[in-house]
């Protein structure tokens, strides 16, 4: 196995796919909204329906995902752990869907003993990624 060699992330691939599901997140958010729209037919020719729809839109990742799983051992490019980086990526897409259908970003919580609101705490997180680590990773030049 090829543990000694890291292979460059195609950053822009994966920008692309994520911009891609959030535009097609956006579009069919509206399908969901109400239980008696899950039945309608989208496609009369292969009677697709908008739950066929909203069902696909996480199996087909899930399922992309496992073959690049069995791509990855093929070409024993087999990862012998989760990246800090992929977990990164993998809690930011939890966060976002904590996001989904919630309307009230200044709500208060309480972080660290502080009263908040949800608003501020997502600012101070973007704050942290636009501003603090790019200052930190630039002392490392």
């Amino acid at each position: 196995m090829k543990y000694d060699v890291l292979m460059p992330t195609n950053w822009n691939k994966i920008r692309e796919i994520v911009n891609t599901v959030i535009d097609t997140c956006e579009q069919v958010e509206h399908l969901s909204e109400d239980e008696n729209k899950r039945s309608k037919i989208l496609n009369t020719d292969k009677k697709i329906t908008v739950s066929d729809l909203l069902t696909s839109l996480h199996t087909y990742p899930e399922n992309l995902s496992y073959s690049i799983i069995r791509s990855r051992h093929d070409l024993q490019q087999s990862k012998a752990y989760t990246s800090d980086t992929a977990h990164a990526l993998i809690n930011t897409a939890k966060l976002c869907s904590e996001l989904l259908e919630f309307d009230n970003y200044d709500s208060p919580v309480s972080l660290d003993n502080r009263d908040t609101s949800v608003n501020n705490q997502i600012d101070a997180f973007l704050a942290w990624h636009k501003e603090h680590v790019p200052a930190l990773l630039a002392k490392q030049d």
